[in-house]
């Protein structure tokens, strides 16, 4: 057999299990630090310093198409057509970028990471995934105007026994570590037991970086380093059991709710009374004086405290079915800093 380097995540991602267990069955490995996030040397850490570290969160920008099409939503007031066209004639984005902006790329990244990072066999079907592509200019404003950023996060953490794993954009808190990566940067926070917490930046695609880490992983088999921990760690999908996955609707966090509903009084009262009917709590409210004789109703953005996705959904769903609501809610998630242990 031959040793094998590759720079596949989607290949990975569907059929890693089998590739790895025929790989060990010819004592030859696989390497692949270029599929993740280009030069940045994340399998590496993942398979050396933090081998025996237990890590409990993955928050990761790891698409720079997305986070190229954000920045210039967020910094320049772009549309996302404008912006996809943009980073289209600047070699940023594909002809066709639906593996992209739908979210998918990242999913394949999320699972080898949360692979290694976990050391159990992940179910990319199982990841819930939510693309850019039906993001709006205004509700961005509107996050800003609120303290936050926009970005395509994957996410990857322990609830319990069982693993969440999820790619979705999110609002994040301008003083979050992760708010500062623009363009097309990619960035991977790990919080761990012991190391604390890790941010790893750099660029993500490109010939140059994943040449860089391409001819990394030559050199590292040639030295019999990708080898060594091919046989003797037990990170790889192959020996490990598959991952309790939980649903997306088990998640707890804050969320943004755009709400375009009739501007007359009662109306917030009815709101009110479907959120509290789900244990949803209102943490802030922001509403803009409409224009005299609007007909298509008045925007309206709320901020929740913690809450249950699925009851999230549920309410949603009902107030979309008023008669004063006059266009379904937007919904986009909120997604706090992660907290480091004590003593980290």
């Amino acid at each position: 057999g031959k040793n094998v380097v590759t720079a596949n995540k989607a290949l990975l991602a569907h059929y890693g299990f089998e590739l790895i267990k025929m790989a060990r069955e010819n004592d030859v490995c696989i390497s692949f630090e270029a599929s993740c996030a280009g030069a940045i040397p994340i399998i590496s850490v993942l398979t050396e310093q933090l081998a025996c570290d237990k890590i409990d969160a993955m928050y990761g920008i790891v698409n720079g198409t997305c986070n190229y099409i954000l920045t210039a939503m967020s910094q320049q007031n772009h549309t996302y057509s404008e912006a996809l066209a943009i980073a289209q004639q600047r070699g940023m984005a594909e002809a066709d970028p639906s593996l992209d902006v739908t979210g998918h790329d990242s999913a394949h990244k999320l699972a080898i990471l949360a692979a290694l990072a976990f050391g159990q066999r992940i179910d990319l079907e199982k990841i819930y995934v939510e693309g850019i592509d039906n993001l709006h200019p205004q509700d961005i404003q509107y996050g800003k105007e609120l303290g936050y950023v926009i970005k395509l996060l994957a996410v990857a953490r322990r609830q319990g026994d069982a693993l969440s794993l999820r790619v979705h954009p999110a609002f994040i808190s301008t003083l979050h570590p992760l708010a500062w990566v623009s363009g097309p940067f990619n960035a991977i926070s790990i919080y761990a037991e012991n190391a604390g917490h890790l941010m790893f930046y750099g660029r993500g695609a490109g010939v140059p970086a994943t040449a860089a880490a391409v001819v990394g992983d030559i050199a590292s088999i040639a030295l019999g380093n990708a080898q060594r921990k091919f046989d003797k760690l037990q990170l790889w999908p192959d020996q490990n059991e598959p991952a309790e996955q939980l649903d997306i609707g088990t998640i707890r966090c804050r969320y943004y709710v755009r709400l375009q509903v009739e501007d007359r009084p009662g109306v917030f009262a009815q709101v009110a009374r479907i959120l509290g009917d789900r244990q949803i709590s209102i943490s802030s409210l922001l509403q803009h004086e409409s224009a005299p004789g609007r007909t298509d109703g008045v925007p309206v953005v709320i901020t929740t405290y913690d809450a249950l996705e699925a009851n999230v959904r549920a309410a949603i769903a009902e107030i979309n079915q008023l008669e004063v609501t006059k266009a379904p809610c937007v919904c986009i998630r909120m997604v706090a800093e992660h907290p480091e242990k004590a003593g980290s």
